[in-house]
């Protein structure tokens, strides 16, 4: 079965072409491809002909349709599907053994013909043989953490009395110690039958020999040490908190080798030539390789947490299953309905979903792959399916217009030989893969769809004086299309009293315009942007929306200065018709400007008054300015 699935592998992928209308632009490439590795004579020839094709098939379909690629499948919902190297095939066989939802399984430990099975939150310890399962023991603790046997004896790590129990292999329970820790994460035993626990929350190692004397036999520093190993004399430990993995030889004698940047060891793996360890947080994992020279390498690394690694580098992270193949290299073996809690040899625990499997050598027949839903802009017709792979692969489509209820989408339907879709328009779609034979391998599925168009929209539009020139007014709009597509807008005014827009400028660009307040008599008026996708979209598919603006006022007339003497004082009474007085300015006998506030103390209103003491001035020069930038000057000989 390895040989067949290294062939697939191998094989050169043909690529299905199930859409020959809306794939063209693929085609072309790959021919293009194919000819840019030719050295010959005619290769100049052959890349302008088809560069020039390529550009024509681009610019004939590249406004309206638009296809949804998935080449990542590890996102899609897995039935006994496994993936390597990018391509889905059927996958192992995966045994369910034991079904019991209201657990959570935290311990196996297969041994001859039996399973032993450790969960919680009741801490009951249940044994599996000949396919039946019964309740071996009840600790009456929150949990069983670990399980060991030795010479036919087992032995029960429990929480959260740090209480060791044993069973003989008689069937007889008793406490072997209590060790007053709160946690036993973990249990090995030595040759000559001393155990050793992991435990929290001190982080201390203790060693128990077969009386029940126990020593302190090292100490991480850490609250847990949450995973121990043991191997050819040496003792390997990881801590639940920092990250920290350590090598301890048998006389207690140990050193950190690393420092993990993740918070928690969950495995640790020796061998000939280097030492494997998982490392685990909540949101990010990784597995390390530190080789005999010392050299730590992550070859590894997943955005999850991980809850297993074996010998065979078997990975449980979250619900899915890995063998861990290289650097950077994986194959997801299989993906479960719980989250993975326990993993031990080829044995899976899953956890709020308490289930036992077995992972088999042997490969299903068939499994499936279903995407995720596709969410597309406004409503789509659905065009074509194609696919990259080989081997009996069905294709069905579904689609609907509430992502999170699927009940109320139309059932599944089958594509048809030509790669049409037939479910129907809709705002979200999804695809359903069933692959059948070992020849089976999928790396790529594409669907075309044609968006239906949507209104673009003018969403404000703001009138402001130009900084570089006060006669102008610079018109700037906020424009969206819900197709992104290209956008060209016409821009038009009126007055407040009149019925007819006339137009000031066509197929504008840009999201301004620039006109010249003096070109507009005095008054309020609107401006209309509209917006047009027509530069995207055939004229009978084009769409065009518009918005009107507040009314704006263009006052064009300078404010009028009355000016009245009284005693050693001038009164100026500034009148203005249509716009606020907004300053007020004065220069005595050819000095320097002043700025004068009103008598009543503030710029509020279209008249304001003010008042010059003229007992020791000639000459008297002022202006006023209304808020539109229109300045009125006047000038008296005292």
């Amino acid at each position: 079965m390895k040989n067949q699935k290294s062939k697939i592998k191998n094989q050169n992928y043909k690529f299905v072409i199930a859409s020959p209308d809306l794939s063209e632009r693929s085609n072309l490439m790959r021919l293009l491809r194919r000819f840019t590795s030719r050295n010959d004579s005619q290769f100049s020839f052959y890349y302008l002909l088809f560069t020039i094709c390529y550009l024509l098939v681009t610019s004939a379909f590249g406004v309206t349709t638009s296809f949804w690629k998935i080449t990542d499948f590890k996102e899609c919902k897995l039935e006994n599907i496994e993936i390597e190297d990018g391509i889905c095939s059927p996958g192992r066989k995966i045994e369910p053994l034991w079904d019991n939802i209201e657990v959570y399984i935290w311990a196996i430990f297969p041994y001859k013909n039996c399973i032993y099975i450790g969960t919680g939150d009741e801490g009951k310890v249940y044994k599996l043989k000949d396919n039946k399962t019964s309740l071996l023991f009840d600790t009456k603790e929150t949990g069983v953490l670990s399980l060991a046997v030795f010479k036919n004896d087992i032995y029960i790590g429990t929480a959260s009395n740090g209480i060791i129990f044993k069973i003989d292999k008689n069937g007889n329970s008793s406490i072997f110690k209590e060790t007053e820790q709160e946690y036993i994460w973990d249990i090995v035993f030595d040759e000559k039958g001393n155990l050793y626990a992991a435990t929290g929350t001190q982080g201390k190692i203790l060693k128990i020999n077969r009386t029940g004397k126990m020593e302190v036999f090292y100490e991480t520093g850490t609250l847990n040490c949450s995973f121990l190993r043991y191997k050819n004399g040496t003792f390997y430990a990881g801590t639940g908190e920092d990250g920290l993995v350590f090598k301890i030889d048998k006389t207690g004698t140990g050193r950190c080798i690393y420092d993990a940047p993740e918070d928690e060891i969950f495995g640790i793996i020796p061998t000939d030539t280097a030492i494997f360890f998982a490392a685990t947080s909540d949101t990010s994992s990784s597995i390390y390789k530190l080789s005999k020279n010392n050299t730590v390498e992550k070859i590894w690394h997943i955005s999850t947490t991980i809850r297993g690694l074996t010998d065979e580098l078997l990975c449980a992270a979250d619900n899915r299953l890995y063998e861990i193949k290289g650097l950077n290299k994986d194959r997801l073996i299989h993906e479960f309905d719980g989250e993975i809690s326990c993993l031990t040899k080829n044995f899976i625990g899953t956890s709020k979903i308490g289930k036992l499997y077995k992972l088999k050598d042997s490969y299903v027949k068939q499994g499936t792959l279903t995407s995720p839903a596709y969410e597309v802009t406004g409503v789509a017709k659905w065009g074509k399916l194609s696919f990259e792979g080989k081997g009996d692969i069905i294709f069905e489509t579904s689609s609907g217009n509430i992502k999170k209820s699927e009940k109320t989408w139309e059932q599944w339907r089958k594509i048809e030989e030509q790669g049409n879709i037939k479910s129907s328009s809709a705002r979200f779609i999804k695809w359903r893969a069933t692959l059948k034979a070992k020849g089976c391998g999928l790396k790529e599925v594409c669907v075309s769809y044609l968006p239906q168009n949507e209104r673009p929209r003018i969403e404000d539009i703001t009138i402001t004086t130009s900084e570089k020139n006060k006669g102008m007014r610079n018109i700037t709009w906020k424009a969206q299309d819900p197709n992104d597509d290209k956008l060209e807008f016409n821009l038009y005014f009126k007055s407040k009293d009149s019925k007819k827009w006339v137009t000031i400028k066509e197929e504008i660009s840009d999201t301004f315009y620039l006109i010249d307040k003096s070109s507009f008599p005095d008054g309020d008026y609107y401006f209309k942007v509209s917006a047009s996708d027509l530069p995207s979209n055939p004229p009978e598919h084009s769409f065009t929306g518009s918005k009107i603006s507040e009314p704006y006022l263009m006052d064009n007339t300078p404010p009028v200065i009355k000016i009245r003497k009284s005693g050693k004082s001038l009164y100026f009474n500034v009148i203005d018709k249509l716009s606020y007085i907004k300053s007020f300015h004065y220069s005595l006998d050819g000095a320097k400007w002043n700025l004068l506030f009103p008598i009543d103390g503030i710029f509020d209103s279209k008249q304001e008054r003010f008042e010059i003491d003229i007992s020791k001035t000639t000459t008297l020069v002022i202006k006023a300015e209304d808020s539109e930038g229109n300045i009125a000057f006047a000038r008296e000989n005292l």
